[in-house]
């Protein structure tokens, strides 16, 4: 312990990922619960502190989730495919392929950059 200073801890937050499949957009529909260290879920302010300025409100809203009824940050599906397509013809212009089994850790590369304070390193052996 250090005497006479305060010392601020980083409390960790826990990230519930479930996917179900959107009918309309024919594309995943991706939902984040968002837990304190205490088990709480946080609020609807406190989740937008994670969400990056570029897709607060336009990519990511908050909705209730259709299954376990709570709230919880959606990763709109209007936007899945024109993204995934960019991503993967920009592979393309690097004269990569996406292996078909690959395609789920791209579309979670796609929603980590929405949602930046997830930290899950699934980058080994898969490049962009």
């Amino acid at each position: 312990m250090v005497s006479g200073e305060e010392v601020e801890i980083v409390k960790s937050r826990t990230y519930n990922i479930s996917i179900t499949y959107d009918k309309y957009y024919q594309t995943p529909l991706v939902w984040l619960q968002v837990y304190r260290e205490d088990g709480k879920q946080l609020t609807t302010k406190e989740m937008s502190e994670d969400i990056s300025p570029d897709h607060f409100e336009r990519t990511v809203t908050f909705l209730q989730h259709p299954h376990i009824k709570v709230t919880t940050a959606s990763i709109h599906p209007c936007k899945h495919v024109h993204v995934m397509k960019r991503m993967i013809d920009e592979m393309g212009t690097r004269n990569k392929v996406l292996e078909t089994k690959k395609y789920l850790l791209l579309f979670l590369k796609f929603i980590f950059a929405a949602i930046p304070t997830i930290n899950f390193d699934f980058s080994q052996g898969f490049e962009l």
